[in-house]
């Protein structure tokens, strides 16, 4: 009976082709654009083990021209015109005046995965090609809802929490600071993720 099902599923999976299946959600879909790729490249991530143990796990991904003109492109694809419209006018101030991170944090620690507390305890900071400390203007969970987040940011999963990070342009010289590094330190230990600028 049991072969008789798999003989059965086989032949109606194989009528039909990918393509339907992918359309049906049975497949993933697995699409190169230009955004997945320039999400990957400007993306770093880091875990935090001891003995065996994942202490921290965080991803980011640094908001420069590149991955910008390819974020907002993506976000143009499925948004209505009127709510691009302000989404483009907000980020458009954000990225002017600050370079940003979005941030996938995860800790099972649940006192110390809560970065936007004033005292958290967790020291962030931008480090510079010659070792000067910058921090953060601001630290926000992402507000939007997790289906939109985790499209575009699909490294998101189910126990991270989401957050932008921002740091002020003026502190930065994109002329001297070809390589940045954004570090998370706390009891758990040391998180750093190296960016390279264009």
């Amino acid at each position: 009976m049991k072969r008789l099902f798999l003989i059965i599923l086989f032949l109606i999976l194989s009528a039909c082709s990918a393509r339907e299946l992918k359309e049906l959600g049975a497949l993933p879909k697995t699409e190169k654009t230009e955004y997945t790729e320039t999400l990957k490249k400007y993306t770093r991530t880091f875990k935090l083990y001891d003995q065996f143990e994942t202490k921290a796990l965080v991803t980011a991904t640094i908001f420069t021209p590149s991955f910008i003109r390819a974020y907002f492109t993506e976000r143009e694809r499925y948004s209505k015109t009127e709510d691009f419209r302000m989404f483009l006018d907000r980020e458009n101030f954000l990225v002017n005046n600050y370079l940003r991170f979005f941030v996938s944090f995860y800790t099972p620690n649940e006192g110390l995965i809560d970065l936007e507390k004033s005292d958290t305890s967790w020291n962030i900071y931008l480090e510079t090609s010659d070792g000067k400390r910058i921090l953060p203007f601001s630290v926000k969970k992402a507000e939007e809802q997790r289906d939109i987040l985790t499209y575009y940011f699909p490294y998101l999963d189910y126990w991270a929490r989401p957050y932008y990070i921002n740091f002020k342009k003026e502190h930065i010289d994109p002329s001297k600071d070809k390589v940045l590094t954004l570090n998370f330190v706390s009891v758990l230990g040391k998180i750093t993720l190296d960016f390279s600028l264009p």
